[in-house]
């Protein structure tokens, strides 16, 4: 397994999004598939320049292309959102002291954020996104 290859818990997400036609040509491993794809997503680099470890790049083209027309890769992006769903900042922030400010970018800008930091008694100072329609008070 490389570096970045899809670790177990992100691949128990998303290979049941997969499609799973059966019959023709036997299949190829999804996985290995698609952390190919997500290889050439990363690098930017030309499809031919995948890595033989992850098999044929046009292999990895097709389903990138098929996948793309059937919605794949929308319902991907929407699972793994969910699955990890913020819960990071607040492994990050369950150790704020009370009375702090917690000053973050605006990637911390989720509903659940500002009152979790205010359960413990301190204060976020975070930007809003821009496509709020409510923006919490933020202090530059």
């Amino acid at each position: 397994m490389a570096r970045f290859d899809l670790s177990e818990f992100e691949w128990s997400v998303i290979e049941p999004l997969l499609p799973n036609k059966v019959g023709g040509v036997a299949r190829v491993d999804d996985r290995r598939v698609l952390n190919g794809i997500l290889w050439r997503l990363r690098t930017g680099a030309p499809w031919a320049d995948i890595p033989e470890r992850y098999g044929s790049h046009m292999t990895c083209y097709n389903c990138f292309v098929r996948w793309r027309k059937a919605g794949v890769w929308d319902r991907i992006l929407l699972a793994v959102s969910e699955a990890y769903d913020g819960h990071q900042a607040q492994v990050l922030l369950n150790d704020v002291p009370p009375h702090a400010m917690v000053l973050a970018d605006r990637a911390y800008d989720a509903d659940a954020i500002g009152p979790f930091i205010a359960g413990q008694n301190a204060w976020a100072n975070i930007p809003p996104m821009p496509q709020r329609r409510f923006k919490p008070a933020f202090s530059k």
